[in-house]
C-alpha cells in the first residue's frame, strides 16, 4: 500500500509487491522418469560411439574385398577403381601389417618376402596374388605356392618344397634333384651325405624308379653308396663296404629283389654281383683290379 497525494486529498493505491518463486517441486515419479530418460540417452549415444564406426569398417571392408574379388577374376571396369580402392583402405588404417610364411625348410623366408615384393605394395588389394605366386615358384626349392588374402589387413602364404632323392654327378659337378629328375641346386660333391649319389649322363631321369626299387629292400638300401648310369641305360650299384651290382637293361626291379638276396647272403662282400643279361651263368665276376682271393664262386642254385 502506498498513500499518493492529488488535489482533492489524499487516496489510496495498491501495488503488488515482488515475491521470488522457489523451485517447482517434483514428484518422486517425475524424477524416476527423468533419471530413465537421460539412461537412454547415454546408451544411444554410446551405441552410435562403437556400433557406427563398426558398421562404416564392415561396410568399408566389403567394398574393398568385392574390388579385390572382382580383380582378381578380371571383371574390374578400370584400374582405377582399384587404385582408389586402394588408397581408400590405406587411409582407414587396413593396411597390409601381417604376413604369415608356413613350409619352408630349404628355403629363406627372405627369398620369399623378397619374392612378394612387399615394398611396392600397401594394402591387399594393390597385391596382384597370381603373380606373387608365380614369383614364390621360380624359388629353387619351391614346388607350389599358395598366396591367400586375410582381410583386413593380413596375407598367409603356404609354401610346399621339392623333395630331395639324391645328389646327380656329371662330370665334376653336383647337384640336389627331386622326384622328377629336375635339378635343385648345385652343391658341393660332400653336401647332403645322407643322399645317395647318381652319377653319369641320363642319371637323374631314371634316379626315381631305381630308387623307388632299392627302398623295397631296407638292407639293400643301407648299404647303396652311388649308383652309375651306364651308356646303354642300365644301372651298376656301388655298395658300402663291399663290391658292386650291375643290373640288367631290362626286367630291372626283378633284379633288384635278386640282388637284395644275393646281398644279404654276404656274395657282394666277396665279389661284384653281375645280373646282365650277357653275364657267365652261375658264377659271380670278380672285380675290376682285383687280385682274385680263388676261383670264381658258383651260387647255390639260379643264373645270375
Amino acid at each position: 500500500m502506498q498513500q499518493v497525494g492529488t488535489k482533492s486529498g489524499l487516496s489510496t493505491r495498491a501495488f503488488a509487491t515482488p515475491v521470488t518463486q522457489g523451485p517447482v517441486p517434483l514428484s518422486r515419479r517425475h524424477l524416476q522418469l527423468r533419471y530413465v530418460k537421460r539412461l537412454e540417452a547415454r546408451r544411444r549415444l554410446a551405441w552410435l560411439g562403437v556400433w557406427l564406426p563398426a558398421a562404416v569398417t564392415c561396410a568399408l571392408i566389403g567394398l574393398v574385398v568385392a574390388i579385390g574379388i572382382a580383380a582378381e577374376r578380371g571383371a574390374l571396369p578400370t584400374a582405377f577403381l582399384s587404385r582408389q580402392a586402394d588408397r581408400l583402405m590405406d587411409w582407414s588404417g587396413l593396411a597390409l601389417t601381417q604376413v604369415s610364411i608356413s613350409g619352408l625348410r630349404h628355403t629363406a623366408e627372405a627369398d620369399v618376402y623378397a619374392a612378394l615384393e612387399l615394398s611396392k605394395t600397401r594394402t591387399l588389394l594393390g597385391l596382384d596374388t597370381g603373380l606373387a605366386r608365380q614369383r614364390i615358384e621360380s624359388l629353387p626349392w619351391v614346388e607350389s605356392a599358395r598366396v591367400t588374402r586375410i582381410y583386413p589387413d593380413g596375407l598367409d602364404v603356404t609354401v610346399v618344397e621339392r623333395r630331395p632323392i639324391a645328389v646327380w654327378k656329371l662330370g665334376d659337378s653336383h647337384a640336389i634333384i627331386d622326384r622328377k629328375g629336375r635339378p635343385i641346386a648345385a652343391v658341393a660333391a660332400d653336401a647332403m651325405p645322407g643322399l645317395p649319389r647318381v652319377i653319369g649322363e641320363g642319371a637323374e631321369k631314371g634316379a626315381r624308379a631305381l630308387l623307388d626299387g632299392v627302398a623295397q629292400y631296407p638292407d639293400l638300401l643301407a648299404r647303396l653308396q652311388s649308383a652309375e648310369r651306364r651308356s646303354d641305360g642300365r644301372w651298376s650299384l656301388r655298395l658300402r663296404q663291399g663290391h658292386a651290382v650291375h643290373l640288367p637293361a631290362a626286367n630291372e626291379g626283378e633284379a633288384i629283389a635278386r640282388a637284395a638276396v644275393l646281398v644279404a647272403a654276404g656274395l657282394a662282400d666277396r665279389a661284384d654281383i653281375d645280373l646282365r643279361e650277357d653275364a657267365p651263368p652261375m658264377r659271380l665276376r670278380r672285380s675290376a683290379g682285383r687280385a682274385p682271393a680263388g676261383p670264381a664262386l658258383p651260387l647255390a642254385a639260379g643264373r645270375t
